[in-house]
C-alpha cells in the first residue's frame, strides 16, 4: 500500500507535458521560437496572442499533427523528437466534427482506434454515460441523434470524445482545445470547471 501511494504522489508531482526549445519554421518564416513550459496534473493553461502568433501551430505540434523544426516534447515521461502520439494529447478543434445523424454515443466513440473493426456499443455505454455526467450532460440520452443537441452541447460532446480516447491510454494524457468557442456559455464553462476541480480533489484524496 505504501508503494502504491508513493507512486501516485510521484505522478501528481511530475509534469504530464514538458516542452523544451520548441521551434517551427515554414520556408524560412518563424512561426514558433523558443517555447518552453511544463503542464502539471490538474492545471489549465490559457494561450493568448494575436492572429498569426503561433497558437494553433503550437497546439497542432502538441497533438502530433505537425512536426516541430526543433525542440523536444515529453508526454508522461516519453520523449518525442518528431511527432507526438495523438493518443496522448487530444485536440478539440474549433470546427465541430459532429456527425448529426449519428447517436451521441457513436459521436463520442468516433475515431477511437482502440475499438477495432467492430463496434460493440454495450461495452462502452456505462463509461461514456459517466463521462457525459462528469461534464454536465447528464440530461443527454446516449441514443438520441446529435443533431438534436445545441451548439454548446455538441462542443461538450467533442470534449467527451477527446476524454474517451485519452481514457484508453495507459499513460497520463492531456487535452488541448484550439480556440475558445462562443457556443460555450459562461454557466456551462463554470460547471465544467467545477466538475473538473472536484475530480482532481477526489484524485488527490485517493493518493
Amino acid at each position: 500500500m505504501t508503494t502504491t501511494i508513493t507512486q501516485s504522489q510521484d505522478l501528481m508531482s511530475s509534469p504530464v507535458l514538458n516542452v523544451r526549445g520548441l521551434r517551427k519554421t515554414y520556408r524560412g518564416v518563424v512561426a514558433l521560437k523558443g517555447v518552453d513550459f511544463d503542464l502539471m496534473p490538474g492545471e489549465i493553461h490559457g494561450l493568448c496572442g494575436e492572429n498569426g502568433a503561433g497558437k494553433s501551430t503550437l497546439v497542432k505540434i502538441l497533438g502530433g499533427l505537425v512536426a516541430p523544426t526543433e525542440g523536444e516534447i515529453t508526454v508522461d515521461g516519453a520523449a518525442f523528437k518528431g511527432r507526438t502520439d495523438p493518443r496522448l494529447i487530444s485536440i478539440v478543434h474549433q470546427e465541430l466534427s459532429i456527425i448529426p445523424d449519428l447517436s451521441v454515443l457513436d459521436n463520442v466513440l468516433l475515431g477511437d482506434q482502440s475499438i477495432g473493426e467492430f463496434l460493440f456499443r454495450g461495452r462502452y455505454r456505462a463509461a461514456i454515460r459517466r463521462q457525459l455526467d462528469d461534464i454536465g450532460l447528464s440530461h443527454v440520452d446516449l441514443d438520441q441523434p446529435a443533431r438534436e443537441l445545441g451548439l454548446a452541447e455538441q462542443q461538450l460532446i467533442e470534449i467527451a470524445r477527446g476524454g474517451s480516447m485519452r481514457a484508453c491510454s495507459s499513460r497520463r494524457s492531456t487535452m488541448a482545445p484550439t480556440l475558445p468557442r462562443p457556443s460555450l456559455t459562461s454557466s456551462t464553462a463554470r460547471r465544467w470547471r467545477r466538475r473538473a476541480s472536484c475530480r482532481m480533489r477526489s484524485l488527490r484524496r485517493t493518493t
